[in-house]
């Protein structure tokens, strides 16, 4: 439903009239979503306003009228694929009750259990506000993660080669994935159906880096993922940089997960500047219907456990 509430109408469709609150509260956003953050800027700007109003668009913002002196509250949930919707924002946040965050983040999962998304996402600072209302609204915590800042070319002339990747590669690229990743990581996030506009790291002939860069006019987000195998990781990061058409001067920001921890002593060693660390959450929308399935490998992954793959067909949707 579109609108729903106890009693009343509490939760609505964001309209023209919502543009006042949503300038004045601007500065109070809360981007749930890093990767927009760092390459768009913020979710509430002038062109991002225009966003949220065409139909057209994949995401919905919803608006939780005021009450009880507290001001209204807007969020919007992005529909990323069929398969995930993430999070994008809440504003304003601070003084807010947890209860109306948790009513408006409860709106907006309804919103993407109706548009017929299995998971729902959101990256989150482990000290904001939001975060408990998060965990109270059914997100859990699959993965943490951190940022580092690279404002300039590294200096060095070591560098690894990366490879545009071909279709040829997505094999050896899925195997990568699902030797490192963690199977609850795997099921929280949708691997890419495509390998266009990524890159990949040949070593001892095996693929053991891959990476897909998001570019924008803030900035450059790239979240590598490197085989423990490989011989120098600042050469590697070093070369993945350079490897990044058009940088224009803008910052370039590695994501690093809590499973590959092993790359931030690498980007210490690049003079990259680390930030706070952030949850990474996920709500279900749907059962999990779980069956190990064993991921063939081969050459140097062979030396590592197989990981476990957790498929998502056939999952019976739940009440929401």
């Amino acid at each position: 439903p579109l609108f729903f509430g106890v009693g009343e109408i509490e939760i609505r469709l964001f309209a023209w009239h919502d543009l006042l609150n949503l300038f004045r509260y601007r500065d109070q956003a809360q981007c749930l979503d890093t990767t927009l953050a760092l390459t768009r800027g913020s979710p509430v700007g002038p062109w991002a306003v225009l966003d949220h109003l065409r139909l057209d668009k994949g995401s919905t913002t919803c608006v939780l009228s005021a009450a009880g002196g507290s001001p209204a509250l807007i969020g919007q949930v992005r529909y990323e694929s069929n398969h995930t919707a993430r999070l994008s924002f809440i504003l304003p946040v601070m003084d807010t009750p947890p209860e109306r965050l948790i009513t408006l983040l409860e709106g907006l999962i309804r919103q993407a259990g109706a548009h017929g998304n299995q998971v729902v996402l959101a990256e989150v600072e482990e000290h904001s506000p939001l975060f408990e209302a998060l965990r109270r609204a059914g997100f859990s915590v699959f993965t943490w993660q951190r940022l580092w800042r690279i404002t300039a070319m590294p200096a060095g002339d070591n560098l690894a080669h990366w490879e545009l990747a071909s279709e040829l590669d997505h094999l050896a690229v899925r195997n990568l994935a699902q030797t490192l990743i963690p199977p609850l990581v795997q099921s929280a996030e949708a691997f890419p159906h495509s390998l266009s506009d990524s890159w990949v790291l040949f070593q001892q002939q095996e693929v053991l880096g891959y990476a897909a860069p998001v570019f924008g006019p803030r900035g450059i987000v790239v979240q590598p993922i490197l085989h423990p195998a490989v011989e120098d990781v600042p050469a590697a990061l070093r070369g993945l940089v350079a490897a990044m058409p058009l940088l224009l001067g803008r910052p370039v920001y590695v994501v690093v997960r809590a499973y590959q921890s092993y790359l931030e002593n690498g980007l210490e060693k690049l003079g990259a500047e680390s930030g706070e660390r952030q949850a990474v959450l996920v709500k279900h929308l749907t059962s999990l219907q779980r069956k190990a399935v064993f991921a063939a490998r081969n050459g140097t992954l062979e030396k590592h456990q197989p990981a476990l793959v957790e498929p998502l067909g056939g999952e019976t949707p739940l009440p929401l």
